[in-house]
């Protein structure tokens, strides 16, 4: 047998015993959701709001035509129809913008960083047709009830400042047991000395 090879069964012992050996230390001091910050537990309402225009989606329009599907009948949404729809639910919502700032003085579409580091509109329309508002000055309540009223609206909800809950997969890759092992050195100091790199295109349909 090779150097390599042992090296490596030598390695995927240490790990299973790393992960098997201590599971009577298992149930002492697991971390859970609750030890998180609370903040990561409530959404918080933001000053923004998600409005719902009547037309259908991209998606939900074309669920049941074959003219923007690809042969294996799944949306194209590079296709010319697909792409004709799209500008159409655009100028539609651009219309509504113009509507909604004479009635509601300083509300705005809101606005996001890309992934290129661009700033944005979020204006949507594949799997939905709509747009995040930035009410202003005059507060989402207010907001809420004026646009509700406005031609075109099929719905108004609150966006939520979601906080990313960083607790809840512990229990299910089992990390508590390996935290609480005397090779890592208890919860205190698991992973310590770890390096990571994490990339996130991000996702804005």
């Amino acid at each position: 047998m090779s150097k390599q090879k042992l090296a490596k069964i030598m390695a995927l012992v240490m790990i299973l015993g790393m992960v098997l050996a201590p599971v009577a230390h298992a149930e002492q001091g697991i971390p859970t959701l609750a030890d998180g910050p609370q903040d990561a537990i409530d959404a918080q309402t933001s000053h923004r709001l998600i409005v719902e225009l009547s037309a259908p989606s991209l998606a939900v329009a074309y669920s049941e035509r074959v003219n923007a599907a690809s042969v294996n009948g799944r949306l194209d949404v590079n296709s010319a129809d697909a792409q004709a729809y799209v500008a159409q639910l655009q100028a539609e919502q651009a219309a509504f913008v113009a509507q909604m700032q004479s009635v509601l003085q300083g509300a705005s579409v809101s606005t996001f960083i890309n992934e290129m580091g661009a700033e944005e509109q979020a204006t949507y329309q594949v799997v939905f047709n709509g747009m995040s508002i930035d009410p202003g000055a005059i507060g989402a309540d207010k907001a809420e009830a004026v646009l509700s009223r406005m031609a075109g609206v099929k719905a108004v909800y609150p966006d939520y400042a979601y906080e990313t809950q960083l607790y809840t997969s512990t229990q299910l890759i089992n990390a508590p047991v390996v935290w609480n092992s005397e090779a890592v050195g208890g919860v205190e100091n698991a992973g310590a000395g770890v390096k990571f790199a994490s990339m996130d295109g991000g996702v804005h349909h």
